[in-house]
């Protein structure tokens, strides 16, 4: 019997919304529609700080509840139905339970030089227990998602693909960063499950 290596853990699915839906996220994505504040990480004292030295990004929360905007709304209940989809369909080609509910949804903009220095997803604060990438677009350069995974020591590097998913265990084994952008803007939506 074949051994699972932790890369078979990494999921991306393909055309996830399709080119319609995606383009028009795109299109009020390049217009401004959402308003970013700036990335910020917890510290090791468990205070929210920005630290452009760990992580260049602006960020959006993408909420339903407590907000005006219908568009957000729409994205906020839209994304949640579409994450919840991809990890039941991750749990039963794993064969991992699928108990855990997604938390927290963030548009996430990187500009020229944004970057996300190696880190996970899961900590003593937030002990999450998937986590959601999902790439809006490809017209940039730089950027590449890459795993630095302790068995083999092997290197994964997801190139820019529009309308993808990918899905990973957020615990130790699995570290991973966010090249700097040296072309273009990146937009993605990330998102956990506890």
């Amino acid at each position: 019997m074949e051994e699972n290596k932790l890369s078979d853990y990494i999921r991306i699915y393909d055309n996830v919304f399709g080119d319609r839906k995606n383009n028009v996220l795109l299109k009020l994505l390049r217009n401004n529609h959402f308003s970013f504040q700036e990335g910020k990480i917890f510290t090791s004292n468990n205070k929210l700080v920005t630290d452009k030295e760990i992580r260049s990004t602006k960020i959006f929360g993408l909420t339903n509840l407590k907000h005006d905007n219908n568009t957000v709304i729409h994205y906020a209940n839209l994304f949640a139905s579409c994450l919840h989809h991809y990890m039941e369909r991750y749990s039963k080609e794993n064969n991992t339970g699928s108990h855990s509910k997604i938390i927290d949804i963030q548009i996430l903009k990187y500009e020229v030089g944004g970057f996300y220095k190696q880190h996970i997803d899961s900590g003593f604060k937030s002990p999450r227990t998937l986590s959601f990438i999902y790439l809006v677009n490809d017209d940039y350069e730089g950027g590449e998602l890459i795993f630095n995974l302790p068995q083999n020591e092997e290197v994964i590097k997801i190139p820019p693909k529009k309308d993808i998913l990918i899905i990973w265990p957020s615990n130790f084994l699995y570290p991973h960063k966010v090249e700097p952008i040296i072309k273009g803007v990146k937009f993605s939506v990330v998102s956990w499950a506890l």
